[in-house]
């Protein structure tokens, strides 16, 4: 039998929610907010790995509490912070997690004991956390220029229409029609740019409206940005994004918070 054989029969997995007393002294911060939660990241394959060697620890972040969702931050967009709702209690609340505050643990503390199961986070939820989480290290990379063309009109711009409208929003594709490479100045990106949102979003007419809003704002934005010539831009669903525009395009992971205090003095 498998050393960790307890674990398999157990509810720790991605996405539970590890009370803090479980924790040796020193592993947290003193001053940690009370109601901040720990989610585990680590993939559900190794919290229950058969070896305590192979697999010594398991990941989790620490989320906090926060009063007002973020569209620049929902769904996986932002590289450095996620909201997610949860649902705690029976309430359903927006946490924050910074890619820095992620700690490790002895897998073995996990023995024995429990998660905390007043708090539930949805599988869609989780898959997100686990995904964000990864593409720090995968996440594709602009031409140097085309992004000095993007900030050139100041990106607290872009800021400000995904903060308002962007709650929604599952990722911005854009595709390179012309050349994806660093360009002479005088040379145009020529790109075509979809907004992809859920199915269930679109089909809710206040949802769709501020989605069509958010596309309205960026293809103005764009149209400022010297260089840059948007010739398709449209709202898609899910559902309508295929594989094939998935694999032609490339997803915009605009640094929106790597200048948050002075981006936050411009909001309105």
């Amino acid at each position: 039998m498998p050393e960790t054989a307890n674990l398999h029969n157990s509810l720790w997995r991605q996405g539970a929610v590890l009370p803090r007393e479980l924790l040796p002294p020193g592993t947290l911060p003193g001053d940690l907010d009370a109601e901040a939660k720990l989610v585990i990241v680590s993939h559900d394959c190794d919290i229950v790995h058969a070896s305590y060697e192979g697999e010594p620890y398991v990941e989790f972040f620490v989320a906090y509490p926060v009063d007002k969702s973020d569209g620049r931050k929902r769904r996986g967009k932002n590289p450095r912070r996620l909201q997610f709702i949860a649902a705690c209690n029976g309430t359903e609340l927006i946490y924050e997690i910074n890619v820095h505050d992620k700690f490790r643990v002895s897998r073995r503390l996990l023995e024995g004991n429990a998660p905390d199961t007043s708090c539930h986070i949805s599988k869609y939820e989780i898959t997100t956390i686990g995904r964000w989480a990864g593409k720090r290290y995968s996440r594709p990379a602009f031409p140097s220029e085309f992004d000095r063309r993007l900030n050139s009109i100041g990106k607290d711009k872009f800021e400000r229409a995904m903060q308002k409208y962007g709650d929604d929003v599952s990722g911005i594709f854009i595709a390179f029609l012309s050349s994806s490479g660093e360009l002479p100045e005088i040379e145009p990106y020529l790109v075509s740019v979809r907004v992809v949102a859920p199915r269930e979003a679109l089909a809710d007419d206040k949802r769709e409206q501020v989605l069509l809003k958010l596309v309205t704002q960026l293809q103005s934005l764009l149209a400022q940005c010297a260089g840059i010539q948007v010739e398709d831009m449209r709202l898609d669903s899910e559902a309508e994004f295929t594989l094939e525009d998935k694999r032609n395009s490339t997803l915009w992971d605009y640094e929106f918070i790597s200048d948050e205090e002075s981006s936050h003095a411009h909001l309105v």
